[in-house]
């Protein structure tokens, strides 16, 4: 029995080290035929990605990444602030994941590297500002219900509601003993708004 315990944890001791080695085969293989790549460029994304990697984010989609930016022709250099956007995101448990998709996305669509990059790198700064929010409210909340509230939060930004607005109109909400579905409900509401039909004034009255 001993031996067969010893054995499987010896399967997940390998596989454990044999993970990170797949994900930095797998990288090289991919960057090696990157258009216009330079020796200096391809050590920087590899590192890039590798840090994204060991943060927890998906090998395969990070690996998917780079064949869809080779697609589209993305400078090297373009591709690194990319990754960077996103491991920095896994860094500060950010949802990552979010950043990832929106990257695909802006990928997809033939959005310029350097607007890409720009959008990326707004999406980080609200999302940075709605966990700054949420945690300010002093309110217990699963990780589910943190998540929902985060992206309520981030539409209304991006709305270019105020953060000062949004904490008030949560508070008061909290206060008085709304429901956070209501509260979601609310938020989601206010930034289906087109920015002009709204005012910080209006919606705080």
């Amino acid at each position: 029995m001993r031996k067969i315990v010893f054995g499987f944890l010896m399967v997940g001791f390998l596989l454990l080290m044999v993970s990170p080695l797949w994900a930095e085969v797998k990288f090289s293989s991919s960057l090696s035929d990157y258009p216009n790549i330079s020796g200096l460029e391809r050590s920087m994304i590899l590192n890039e990605l590798r840090e994204a990697a060991k943060l927890g984010i998906d090998e395969y989609e990070l690996d998917n990444l780079i064949k869809l930016a080779k697609r589209r022709k993305i400078s090297p250099l373009g591709f690194k602030d990319i990754i960077s956007v996103i491991a920095q995101a896994a860094k500060l448990h950010l949802y990552p994941d979010f950043l990832l998709s929106k990257a695909k996305e802006g990928l997809l669509k033939r959005v310029r590297e350097d607007v890409l990059v720009d959008v990326l790198e707004k999406r980080l700064g609200y999302l940075r500002t709605s966990k700054i929010i949420i945690d300010s409210l002093g309110v217990r909340l699963d990780e589910s219900d943190k998540r929902d509230l985060i992206f309520a939060i981030l539409q209304n930004l991006e709305n270019e509601l105020s953060e000062d607005v949004i904490t008030s109109l949560i508070n008061y909400s909290f206060s008085k003993k709304v429901s956070l579905e209501d509260v979601k409900l609310v938020l989601e509401t206010i930034s289906s708004l087109p920015p002009l039909d709204i005012s910080d004034e209006a919606i705080l009255k």
